[in-house]
């Protein structure tokens, strides 16, 4: 495999008429840092629920965050683009910085194995998380979710309680969550709080799946 490849933007392919571009890397890539992210928080945080640890996900392998990733690798210097991408600031769009990252991992995973990959992830993502955890560690479930729907330009989540049960000292609520109007989670609880908190986490995992 040609050690360029990670950094052949299809635009220069497609320029230079050259056969294969980082697009397949990028697809493979995507998804080994998917799978090292997760494991290496469900093995830093034990104890903390679902929604946290995809909230904490969603951070650290932003666009923005793997963009900065690449920087510290200088992939901005190394990226070869065509002469419309280099005019239009290609070295600084964070799509194509995010996309020769993962290409670059998936290569590194190909040549030299599981654990080196595993070691470039891990140290970034130390490093990242030095920054982030304090204050997310301080947010509930209901301000991750709102957090994220602001991020992606989402409605605020709007909770609806649509039954309640038990008698009145001990009442069990049962509330949902919609986002644009689509259903995304439920939750129950011995008040509108904690039901609100528990529809906020499943809601939290399914908007990760629906990504």
């Amino acid at each position: 495999m040609d050690k360029n490849l990670p950094f052949i933007h299809p635009s220069y392919a497609n320029e230079k008429d050259l056969k294969e571009d980082n697009q397949r890397l990028e697809f493979l890539g995507d998804a080994l840092l998917g799978f090292l992210t997760a494991n290496f928080l469900y093995e830093k945080f034990e104890g903390k629920d679902e929604g946290f640890l995809s909230h904490i996900k969603s951070q650290l392998v932003s666009t923005e965050a793997l963009s900065k990733f690449a920087k510290k690798f200088e992939f901005d210097k190394k990226v070869l683009l065509s002469s419309g991408e280099e005019k239009n600031g290609g070295r600084e769009n964070p799509k194509i910085l995010e996309d020769t990252f993962e290409a670059y991992l998936a290569y590194i995973f190909l040549k030299k194995g599981l654990k080196k990959a595993k070691k470039i992830v891990e140290e970034l993502l130390k490093e990242e998380i030095k920054t982030k955890i304090e204050s997310l560690e301080k947010l509930d479930s209901k301000s991750f979710l709102q957090q994220i729907c602001q991020k992606k330009r989402l409605s605020i989540p709007e909770y609806k309680i649509i039954g309640q049960e038990g008698p009145a000292h001990k009442p069990t609520f049962k509330v949902d969550v919609f986002i644009e109007g689509k259903h995304f989670g439920s939750g129950t609880g011995s008040s509108k709080k904690e039901a609100e908190q528990r529809a906020a986490e499943e809601a939290l995992k399914n908007i990760e799946k629906r990504d």
